[in-house]
């Protein structure tokens, strides 16, 4: 059992965390109970993203000894898992038991941020900077926190501190130049921006907001310049302040936009997020409602937006405040076939996406997408609404789905630098799914898979092997260029329910057990509900799901697109 205990040491060092878990596994299972081969498999565990398998070892260590680290261990494992009540109590623990550990104080600041509570993140803060002076990252956390709370100078004197102690932390210079936009500032601002460039120079998106901003400094000494087409320069303007997140600025530039081109649905789309990124900041229902305003107007001039269809909903969901409420898309019933496609959000805002679309000209042929932003929120919804847009761009030129899925996935790779980004700051990734359904002499399902789950079929009665319809590639999108997607065809017949879904639906945890839902529990649902309507089918999952979890809203989005063949 030593040999498997020292071997698993040897592979942890080398970065082989999963041969390390074996090796670790075997020694236990021999015999060996010292702390340490737990503490170290907990450590290999949340390496590789199995955080609940983390915290079980971590679990082992705490009923054998209260140690300050342990709980501080498993406090970031919950973190990770977003189970925030948890992770506030395990940090509060290690504090407890080691007052002076500045870790316990600076990732318990964390959490309190993430749950929007910005006066307790500055207080940890304050007490991470006490017992460390040369924290820069408490300084940048405690920076953020003043600009939710409203405090933009004392946290810009936090961003300055925090660089002067790390002048390479490229997220801070960035941080720095949104609140020197909001000042006016655009050429320090610029300045910051091209010094966080020295430090990641794959940083696209920094390179755009250059360009913008030295564009929109040269193009608006006056308002009446005729060499450039006013609309369009504002918006450009205005996109550049979103993107920093001057949404008051944002908001000036879209409404002189709007004075000049009415007609413009673009222009609503961002002013609404303006308007809401705003809301956002000040927590303003006016400011919401607006912004679901505007969303109506946008799609009264193009009612084919499937982001401004999407996006409008998700603000009415959080206009409303409703646990309950779903984002819907339009359930239809052509001769051939029904559809039915529905998102219950784990926050009022979504970063998942999907959407149906039927050809007018082409009864016989539908087309489906949807997708998993990672993570939750605002930053994410932005993204959805970016992907969306370029599948709507993109599907109109091209028919195959994995061309699709390799487009969009080398222009998003383009503008964010995807993989070759460091890893504090890398972009989005997007797990997705593209189909195509025709009813020509025989009905055919078509689809691409990147990096996200695989659709179900049940055929009288039973399920078809997932192996049949497993694409192997991985990948999902906005990681590396020029990856080859593959697609695949699989033959449907009559009476065939079809189901895509996000993998919130099966990776909702129960609250004490923390076992999830699975795949077994999915399908042992659909089997019992399989006769009901798709709207109906959908509401006994979802109602399952949160009785297993014993929890109002879920930990992940959760999306459901179910079709049935006549």
């Amino acid at each position: 059992m030593e040999d498997n205990y020292q071997s698993g040491l040897q592979a942890k060092d080398n970065g082989n965390y999963a041969d390390a878990i074996k090796l670790f596994s075997q020694a236990i299972k021999s015999g060996m109970q010292k702390e340490d081969v737990f503490f170290q498999r907990a450590y290999c565990c949340s390496m590789i993203h199995k955080y609940e398998l983390a915290v079980r070892d971590l679990d082992i260590l705490i009923q054998k000894t209260e140690n300050y680290l342990y709980y501080y261990n498993r406090g970031l494992n919950y973190l990770k898992l977003n189970f925030l009540e948890k992770s506030i109590a395990d940090f509060s623990k290690s504090i407890s038991l080691n007052p002076d550990y500045e870790s316990s104080f600076y990732n318990r600041s964390l959490v309190y941020f993430r749950m929007n509570d910005f006066l307790q993140c500055i207080e940890d803060c304050n007490t991470t900077i006490n017992l460390n002076q040369k924290h820069s990252r408490a300084f940048y956390k405690r920076g953020q926190a003043k600009i939710k709370a409203g405090d933009r100078a004392d946290a810009l004197r936090d961003l300055n501190q925090c660089l002067l102690i790390q002048p390479d932390f490229s997220d801070a210079l960035k941080e720095r130049a949104v609140l020197l936009v909001e000042s006016g500032n655009s050429e320090a601002a610029i300045t910051d921006l091209n010094e966080a460039l020295k430090y990641n120079p794959n940083d696209i998106s920094s390179k755009e907001k250059i360009r913008v901003l030295q564009e929109s400094s040269t193009s608006f000494h006056s308002e009446e310049k005729d060499s450039i087409n006013p609309a369009f320069a504002f918006h450009i303007r205005g996109l550049a302040k979103i993107s920093v997140g001057d949404y008051e600025g944002a908001l000036e530039d879209y409404n002189k936009a709007i004075r000049i081109d009415p007609k413009n649905s673009q222009f609503y789309y961002y002013r609404s997020l303006a308007k809401y990124g705003r809301s956002d900041q000040a927590g303003a229902l006016d400011d919401r409602k607006g912004a679901f305003e505007d969303q109506e107007k946008a799609l009264k001039l193009n009612p084919e937006d499937s982001k401004a269809i999407l996006y409008k909903a998700i603000i009415e969901a959080n206009i409303r405040k409703n646990s309950d409420f779903v984002i819907p898309s339009n359930q239809k019933k052509l001769p051939w076939i029904e559809y039915y496609g529905v998102c219950t959000p784990a926050e009022t805002l979504s970063g998942d996406f999907f959407f149906i679309y039927s050809d007018e000209l082409n009864p016989n042929s539908i087309s489906v997408t949807i997708g998993d932003v990672q993570g939750k929120g605002a930053k994410s919804t932005m993204f959805m609404s970016i992907a969306l847009q370029l599948l709507d761009e993109t599907r109109k030129k091209i028919s195959q789905p994995e061309t699709i899925l390799k487009q969009i996935n080398d222009i998003l790779v383009d503008k964010t630098g995807g993989l070759n980004r460091r890893a504090k700051n890398k972009s989005l990734f997007i797990t997705a799914a593209y189909a195509s359904i025709e009813n020509n002499s025989k009905c055919k399902l078509h689809y691409s898979i990147a990096g996200h789950t695989t659709p179900i079929i049940l055929r009288n009665g039973d399920f078809i092997p997932e192996a049949n319809l497993l694409i192997e590639e991985k990948m999902s999108l906005n990681v590396i260029k020029d990856f080859p997607f593959t697609a695949k065809s699989f033959a449907l017949e009559s009476g065939d329910l079809l189901i895509f879904y996000s993998d919130g639906m099966i990776e909702q945890s129960n609250s004490e057990t923390n076992k999830s839902f699975g795949m077994d529990g999915l399908k042992s649902l659909i089997l019992k509900n399989c006769d009901k309507p798709l709207d109906q089918l959908y509401q006994s999952l979802i109602v399952a799901i949160k009785q297993f979890s014993n929890k109002k809203l879920p930990e992940d989005d959760i999306t459901f697109v179910g079709i049935r063949l006549k």
